[in-house]
């Protein structure tokens, strides 16, 4: 059960996480380190930069492309892994090399892309090719605002296959279509909703959980040694799989099931800061 913040003094928290001697934080983006703006407040800046400080590896999982999250990694001044995609792409910003790579099925692509048709929903497709609606709509608009970033309709790849592809609507459909489509595709695919109006559908295994199982391989860093800062249905496997978890109080109901600790209520842009208070005040 997930313990929360305003329930639990200061001291035995912050030794809990002297104790686990952690060495990564992995922190979600949208409704995590973002403010509602989409920019990283002051706060959650300086935040970052204390862990980088203290030789704390800080780590962005997100859904988003990895093209997407590059200029937030560079703002905070990061070097190292990137986990996109939910978990289904992990590369190193060091080095260059793609240390993870899942795409989706080609059939069951197609099979996505045909029902998404059929019920008439906004299709985003996220591979190799890019970032493309593939037919534009109100919603890819309102999902190129939201994400800074030009969303324009192109045709499908013949033969493509892409890391995930996103259904955007209503929140009332895609909370409908979620209980549908995980019952009929869900052996088949990582049938998640990333936010009210998006459900997306990934290779099967992916999560950022195993995203981040990449990255701890690759760094020589266990599972215990990872602090994890999600909201969303998607961070339910990385804060359950992380040695410490918190999602803040605004959390959806899955992530904080997940987490190890629930933040206290605040300001949506400083929930990084706030949820990291007591490590950085522990040195």
């Amino acid at each position: 059960m997930s313990a929360r913040w305003q329930s639990l003094p200061t001291p035995p928290l912050r030794q809990t996480l002297l104790d686990r001697a952690i060495r990564l934080v992995a922190l979600d983006l949208d409704g995590t380190l973002l403010s509602p703006d989409k920019s990283i407040s002051p706060e959650n800046i300086a935040a970052v930069q204390r862990l980088t400080e203290m030789g704390i590896r800080v780590v962005l999982a997100s859904g988003r492309p990895h093209h997407n999250m590059l200029p937030y990694h560079e703002e905070l001044g990061l070097n190292g892994p990137i986990v996109s995609g939910n978990g289904g792409v992990v590369r190193d910003t060091a080095s260059g090399e793609t240390w993870k790579e899942e795409l989706l099925d080609w059939a069951f692509t197609r099979e996505v892309l045909a029902e998404g048709e059929r019920v008439d929903v906004t299709q985003i497709w996220d591979g190799p090719e890019g970032v493309f609606a593939v037919r534009t709509s109100p919603w890819s608009e309102i999902l190129a605002e939201r994400t800074r970033s030009a969303v324009v309709a192109e045709p499908v790849p013949e033969n493509g296959q892409p890391y995930k592809l996103l259904w955007i609507d209503s929140e009332e459909t895609i909370t409908a279509y979620e209980q549908t489509y995980r019952a009929k595709w869900g052996d088949r695919s990582y049938v998640v909703c990333t936010d009210p109006e998006y459900l997306e559908f990934c290779p099967p295994g992916t999560n950022k959980a195993a995203g981040l199982e990449v990255v701890c391989q690759h760094l020589g860093i266990l599972p215990s040694e990872v602090l994890a800062i999600g909201d969303g249905d998607n961070d339910a496997e990385m804060l359950a799989w992380a040695g410490v978890s918190v999602t803040p109080a605004h959390g959806r109901p899955k992530a904080r099931a997940a987490a190890s600790l629930i933040g206290v209520h605040g300001p949506e842009e400083t929930a990084v800061a706030r949820a990291l208070k007591p490590l950085l005040s522990s040195v």
